[in-house]
């Protein structure tokens, strides 16, 4: 596994069933800096989820991603 820091285009944000504890998740489909799509979702219990919102479609995002079988976001903000 290896972590990345990325600018990311998000293309999809679909709403996940929150955690065993109640926090909210999220799937990402996005593109890369090269154009590959691929899709993230956010860590459990990751504070940051609740500041998702769907006006983050269509925009640039900084984000942190754990490359493994799962690509995981474990930390975003808009691009300003």
């Amino acid at each position: 596994m290896h972590i990345t820091w990325e600018q990311v285009h998000v293309l999809k944000i679909k709403r996940l069933q929150n955690t065993y504890v109640g926090n909210p998740r999220f799937k990402f489909t996005c593109t890369d800096e090269s154009g590959n799509k691929f899709t993230a979702t956010t860590e459990n219990n990751a504070m940051f989820a609740y500041a998702i919102h769907s006006g983050w479609e269509g925009r640039n995002i900084y984000a942190t991603l754990k490359h493994n079988k799962k690509a995981l976001l474990s930390a975003t903000r808009s691009e300003e």
